[in-house]
């Protein structure tokens, strides 16, 4: 599974011009669902993710997890611990308005479709093991498909998509830009 992952869900995941779904992890013939779409959310790029990750939950009757990943620098305190003296507020301010980026990025498809129920989180540490560990609670995780070329020929995934695609433990939905 994990040859086939790289060799042809990477490239397909690199190029998809409309929603992908890549399956991963393991059914088990009458496990529960969880009931839970989890929508990775690092910014207002994200919005459509979002709406296909509502849209989704909708005709399966389950809720949005919204996980916002953010990178904090860490302090002596650990990461996300505010520092005693005049970076405090600052500090503050930052925590305030990254935790801010979820809920303005799910308004729209929140507002499109009231009924479904939102959890909306923002943890600080790495989007890829973040993300790899939510999708343990998940039927389902939606992201971006944000396409990036760098060295190599050719698009490629980010780093927490590549992560995803290989270490998921329910389905990917890959969604892209625009």
């Amino acid at each position: 599974a994990e040859v086939l992952a790289g060799s042809v869900s990477l490239r397909v995941a690199a190029r998809c011009g409309s929603p992908l779904l890549v399956v991963r992890g393991e059914w088990v013939p009458g496990e529960p669902e969880h009931g839970t779409v989890l929508v990775g959310v690092a910014d207002d790029v994200d919005a459509g993710a979002a709406l296909f990750a509502f849209e989704e939950a909708r005709r399966r009757g389950a809720g949005v997890w919204a996980l916002h990943v953010s990178a904090v620098p860490e302090l002596s305190g650990g990461p996300g611990t505010p520092p005693a003296g005049p970076l405090e507020a600052d500090l503050k301010t930052l925590l305030d308005s990254e935790a801010a980026v979820p809920r303005m990025t799910v308004a729209a498809a929140r507002e499109k479709h009231p009924g479904v129920r939102v959890r909306i989180d923002t943890v600080w540490t790495g989007a890829a093991e973040a993300l790899v560990e939510a999708t343990r609670a998940a039927d389902l995780v939606v992201i971006t498909a944000r396409h990036r070329h760098g060295r190599g020929l050719g698009p490629h995934t980010g780093s927490f998509t590549h992560a995803l695609l290989h270490r998921a433990h329910c389905p990917v939905a890959l969604v892209p830009v625009g």
